[in-house]
């Protein structure tokens, strides 16, 4: 499905970045770790800071997708600052939930992949995904990456214990 474009991230967008963020964890049961409490102490400041640092790191990509000015997914990469570990890139990503399913998750993984095979001295994306989330899991499997393994009782999120997949796509 169209109706949603996928650009870089730009200072200007903190604010929706804010917004976005605002909206994606009030929702029930979602998969990511981070609180509706802790996305609130975010600021434009701390937002554009974050912008500004993915801009400035060569292995580093922070990606949107908009529909409109409304972002409905975002998509962030950023490599170690060592020398050893520069070359690896972890992922992290979140779509709108009305629009999963829609091919927004599936777009901003295709344009980074492509930013990373373009991007020198990049040859690793890497992520975790909550064992129980079959929906990205099946996506990032999709697109060719490969478990490398389990983090067993990884994060405790609401009092439960959850487990985390490792991932990764060698370029």
């Amino acid at each position: 499905m169209v109706g949603f474009t996928v650009r870089e991230a730009q200072e200007a967008d903190a604010q929706a970045m804010l917004d976005y963020l605002d909206e994606l964890t009030l929702e029930p049961g979602l998969p990511i770790l981070l609180s509706h409490e802790r996305a609130m102490s975010f600021t434009v400041e701390s937002e554009q800071e974050l912008i500004r640092q993915h801009h400035t790191q060569s292995n580093a990509q922070l990606l949107l997708a908009l529909d409109g000015e409304r972002i409905v997914g975002m998509l962030g990469m950023m490599g170690g600052r060592r020398p050893e570990s520069a070359h690896s890139v972890t992922l992290g990503i979140s779509v709108a939930k009305d629009r999963r399913d829609r091919g927004v998750g599936r777009a901003l993984m295709t344009r980074a992949i492509e930013w990373a095979r373009g991007t020198e001295g990049v040859s690793r994306i890497e992520l975790e995904a909550f064992s129980d989330n079959a929906r990205a899991i099946h996506l990032y499997e999709q697109m060719g990456f490969i478990a490398e393994g389990m983090r067993r009782r990884a994060f405790i999120k609401g009092g439960v214990e959850i487990d985390c997949l490792i991932m990764a796509l060698l370029l």
